[in-house]
């Protein structure tokens, strides 16, 4: 979308694929998996916020993201994408503290 100029997330699934796979659930084949078209969005400035905590959607998701978006673009450098560790949070707690700044930060490209 045209409108859209930049993506944040915080505690994000963005590789279903990868998710239903560390769980042992059934694959979300009704749902769009993020890191299908990653390479359409790699461009655009992105922050991904983890809790170094979450056993729910942990590290591992975001960074099987962005080897998809690497993988499709055939290039390990992504400027514009950002994974940012929050120390003391899981899927659920910790993140009240940490609420403002990732409000307040808006993604760049480097």
């Amino acid at each position: 979308r045209p409108d859209v100029m930049s993506i944040r997330t915080i505690a994000g699934n963005v590789d279903t694929e990868m998710f239903t796979r560390l769980h042992d659930l059934t694959p979300m084949s009704s749902s769009l998996n993020p890191a299908d078209v990653a390479d359409r969005v790699c461009r655009m400035p992105q922050i991904h916020y983890v809790g170094i905590d979450d056993t729910r959607v942990p590290i591992d998701i975001a960074q099987s993201y962005m080897r998809s978006m690497a993988l499709k673009t055939g290039s390990e450098k992504l400027p514009c994408v950002h994974v940012v560790r929050v120390p003391h949070a899981d899927h659920v707690d910790g993140w009240m503290s940490y609420w403002a700044d990732t409000v307040r930060t808006i993604p760049a490209c480097r």
